[in-house]
């Protein structure tokens, strides 16, 4: 799938961006502009070599503390003992977008995320204009967040979570046990090792991607099942999570850039394809209709979220392919019956 650019990069953003990309490197690391644009490319962003070039040396010198290197072609880099002046300029939009952020992690978020979103937003209400904190406040009276249908973490896992995010910024290996409740105690009490590769958050869940040891291939663990967490003094190469970084087709707490991709079709009614066109749950969802038939595809990892979701539409459903999902679909369904007649 081609990189899509955004249109959304104004100048300011362009240069943080940059800045980001230079801040901690050395006269040693030094890179060119050329180099610069490749990767903000990957962030997102095109920017030619002139207008990175005026960037870093015409505006962003004595700012951002960038300097030059006086080899050719010039490289650049930042200096280690400037100390940069925060300025966080925000538009009245941006600024409701945070609040309604915060807003929504304090609400959904894991408890031990809730307190510091919590003092997040008091300091942000307190650096405003008294104008502009009575705005958000309005917002805040005006907004009401609840659980998902994914529902908010029932578990403190805030140890777990400081643990695995230290060793995710720092690059070091860990030991710990995975408690899962679709595995015996022998797999439980077993102690394994990981290099961790990447948090991700699925609704108000945490899952941490990471390669195991024992088999060399990536595994997704729910962070609030670790328990025993080692953070070793082991670093790894962390150039093994370019590898791994694609949760394109990813679905809910499902899936990975190895993970096989199927294409899923559901023929189903009028009523089931309104309202799937009003709740997307892959970004390949497709709604179509040959005016008899309605239809909803996409392309994700498999999933038994997906089959327990769909399973709750059986009077909208006609059919789904491929035949494996409908199969599980019907057992679902006939179990229901089978314990409906028992009754």
């Amino acid at each position: 799938m081609p990189k899509k650019f955004s249109t959304d990069f104004s100048k300011d953003v362009r240069q943080q961006e940059i800045y980001n990309i230079l801040r901690y490197r050395t006269e040693d690391s030094s890179i060119t502009t050329t180099e610069v644009a490749e990767l903000l490319e990957k962030k997102g962003c095109k920017a030619s070599n002139k207008t990175i070039l005026r960037d870093v040396q015409d505006e962003m010198g004595d700012t951002h503390g960038i300097r030059c290197t006086e080899t050719k072609p010039n490289r650049f880099y930042v200096d280690g003992d400037f100390k940069p002046q925060y300025q966080l300029n925000f538009s009245e939009w941006e600024l409701q977008t945070i609040t309604h952020a915060l807003d929504s992690f304090r609400e959904m978020g894991p408890p031990h995320l809730k307190e510091p979103a919590l003092k997040a937003e008091a300091v942000l209400l307190s650096k405003v204009p008294k104008g502009v904190a009575e705005h958000l406040e309005k917002i805040k009276g005006i907004t009401a967040v609840t659980p998902s249908f994914r529902g908010e973490s029932g578990i403190d896992y805030s140890q777990a979570y400081r643990l695995v995010m230290r060793a995710l910024m720092d690059g070091f290996v860990i030991n710990c046990r995975n408690i899962s409740p679709y595995k015996d105690d022998c797999f439980a009490k077993k102690v394994r090792t990981f290099s961790p590769l990447f948090l991700h958050i699925a609704g108000s869940e945490h899952y941490l991607i990471a390669l195991d040891h024992e088999d060399n291939q990536p595994k997704r663990l729910k962070v609030c099942r670790l328990q025993d967490i080692e953070v070793t003094n082991k670093k790894f190469d962390i150039s093994i999570r370019a590898k791994h970084r694609d949760f394109s087709n990813s679905i809910g707490g499902y899936g990975g850039s190895e993970d096989l991709v199927i294409k899923y079709t559901i023929t189903c009614d009028k009523l089931m394809a309104t309202l799937f066109q009003e709740r997307k749950i892959h970004s390949t969802q497709q709604v179509r209709s040959n005016g008899n038939e309605y239809f909803i595809t996409f392309e994700s990892n498999p999933s038994k979220e997906i089959v327990r979701d769909l399973a709750g539409w059986a009077l909208h459903i006609k059919d789904v392919k491929p035949v494996e999902v409908m199969n599980e679909l019907m057992e679902i369904w006939e179990a229901g019956m089978s314990k409906k007649r028992a009754s």
